[in-house]
């Protein structure tokens, strides 16, 4: 007796502290109800679920029958996800309509039932077609409890580092029929302007469709990604699994990575179209709406995440940048600048050094920006031994030799134009000539 009337006395003090947290008092009652004994972090993770259901729900148009789908039950609320992807295609007319230059499309299996979509918005595409390194991760993320169970997503970097998603899209199934729809409609908004290269998780499935769709494009992986892999398939300990990163550094290999292409994940064998990126992932920002309560319409799936984008866009647009480079470039200058003091330059004429690093020598022309050690020509940004030869030889080219798109001007020119524009009310939309039935998936 003396147990449970302190622990109503605990529950009783954590709604106190809950509603003190947050603003909506219903919604701690519900939140508590739902978490039963649940500790505070748990119920305030249910609360930042529920809020971020609630955005979704406002992006939406169909947010006045959701709110009478609370009221009536799952039945109406199974009922509007039915509906929404009936109105699907005029969605995304009028969102094309709304921003210049967008593509879509929707996949559709031999009896019209809704397979999966494609999004890629005409202002982030026009960034990844030239102000973006070219490196693509694309990958895909599970949706749980919902009648579209995966997310895809193409992600590519920016001269800071940052993912900035150039395509993104939801569909039933992910299997490599479905990658490879998808992919196709990357490579024709893509229309040939320029060489990429790609970097996923370990996945037969994506190694097939990149294989059928980019034939000739390099396809690495997410060395975070393996490192999982490796942890899981040979439970190592810290030093092994520290070994891993190191390897992937110096390209030694464990057992289990004698079946995997070394380009793939070895910085050592990496091409120069990688440009040294080791990880790769979707971004936090689009992780954050894949929570517990999935089951939403479709549009407001989809226009949750282009609010997402324009939310990201318009503040790396004001971000204050002060200097030629972004800050990533510069703390990997510092970084390698600290470095070069230990290095021994030597002129061998022209623009040609030696440059002996501990015991190593290697060998450095200026005027083809490249050096034997191979950092310099892979990742874009000069190498230690560079910066050795340019400090002690007072070569004036410290922010003259990194890639043009480690500039800051390149960086502001990727989100100098990033208007997203929401689609009008519904009232308001444009009804197009041919508007395609979208039948509602099948179970799956």
């Amino acid at each position: 007796m003396m147990a449970r009337t302190m622990r109503m006395l605990d529950v009783v003090e954590d709604t106190e502290y809950l509603e003190m947290q947050h603003p909506d008092k219903e919604l701690v009652a519900q939140a508590c109800f739902k978490g039963g004994g649940a500790g505070i972090n748990e119920v305030l993770k249910e609360l930042k679920r529920s809020d971020a259901r609630t955005a979704l729900f406002a992006a939406t148009p169909f947010q006045p029958l959701l709110r009478m789908g609370d009221v009536k039950g799952e039945g109406m609320i199974c009922h509007i996800i039915y509906q929404s992807f009936r109105t699907l295609p005029l969605y995304l007319h009028n969102l094309k309509k709304s921003n210049d230059d967008t593509w879509t499309n929707v996949k559709l299996d031999v009896n019209g039932h809704f397979e999966a979509c494609f999004v890629s918005l005409g202002c982030l595409l026009y960034a990844f077609l030239s102000c973006t390194l070219p490196v693509v991760f694309v990958g895909s993320a599970r949706l749980r409890e919902n009648r579209v169970g995966t997310m895809f997503t193409a992600v590519p970097v920016d001269g800071n580092r940052q993912p900035l998603p150039v395509a993104y899209g939801f569909g039933v199934r992910e299997n490599v029929r479905t990658w490879t729809w998808w992919l196709t409609m990357l490579k024709d908004c893509m229309r040939g302007a320029r060489e990429v290269a790609f970097i996923s998780n370990v996945s037969n499935c994506m190694n097939s469709a990149l294989h059928n769709v980019f034939p000739n494009s390099y396809h690495g992986y997410c060395c975070e990604n393996m490192s999982m892999i490796l942890k899981s398939r040979c439970r190592p300990n810290a030093t092994q699994l520290a070994f891993f990163w190191h390897a992937s550094v110096l390209a030694k290999q464990a057992r289990w990575l004698d079946n995997i292409a070394r380009d793939k994940w070895a910085m050592a064998y990496f091409p120069c179209i990688r440009f040294n990126v080791m990880v790769a992932t979707i971004p936090d920002a689009l992780s954050l709406l894949l929570f517990d309560e999935q089951n939403v319409p479709i549009e407001c799936l989809i226009d949750a995440v282009r609010h997402t984008l324009q939310v990201c866009v318009n503040e790396r647009s004001r971000a204050v940048i002060v200097g030629p480079l972004t800050p990533f470039t510069e703390r990997v200058y510092r970084r390698r600048l600290s470095k070069a003091e230990r290095c021994e330059v030597r002129h061998l004429g022209n623009s040609t050094f030696e440059v002996s690093d501990y015991d190593q020598n290697f060998i450095l022309d200026y005027s083809t920006k490249d050096c034997s050690c191979g950092k310099w020509r892979k990742s874009g940004i000069q190498c230690r031994h560079a910066i050795a030869t340019a400090h002690k030889n007072n070569i004036d080219v410290s922010h003259s030799m990194c890639d043009i798109l480690y500039y800051v001007d390149a960086f502001r020119c990727t989100y100098h134009s990033g208007v997203i524009n929401p689609t009008p009310p519904p009232a308001d939309w444009e009804m197009p000539d041919n508007w395609m039935v979208v039948l509602p998936p099948l179970e799956h």
